[in-house]
């Protein structure tokens, strides 16, 4: 994934966790809603497929340590990574 993209939806998925997350956890669902909204007819993403963006965002963004999912939670949701 180019770093256009990369960085757009990074910057989406943190938004929805700070700006309207219930107990600092948020629907998966909802962060790729978000993105479909943002950037659905952006130059960024031609062929559109937010789902896929954001998914790949995500499970990067969990190997990198800054969000993490919630165990044993479906639908799936997500959070900033805690401190150990």
């Amino acid at each position: 994934m180019d770093e256009g993209p990369y960085q757009a939806v990074h910057d989406v998925i943190l938004a929805m966790i700070d700006d309207h997350a219930d107990d600092d956890t948020i629907m998966l669902q909802a962060v790729v809603e978000a993105a479909r909204d943002r950037y659905g007819n952006h130059a960024l993403f031609p062929k559109g497929r937010l789902t896929n963006y954001v998914r790949s965002t995500k499970t990067d963004m969990e190997a990198r340590c800054i969000v993490e999912r919630l165990p044993r939670s479906s639908p799936q949701r997500i959070t900033r990574r805690r401190p150990a």
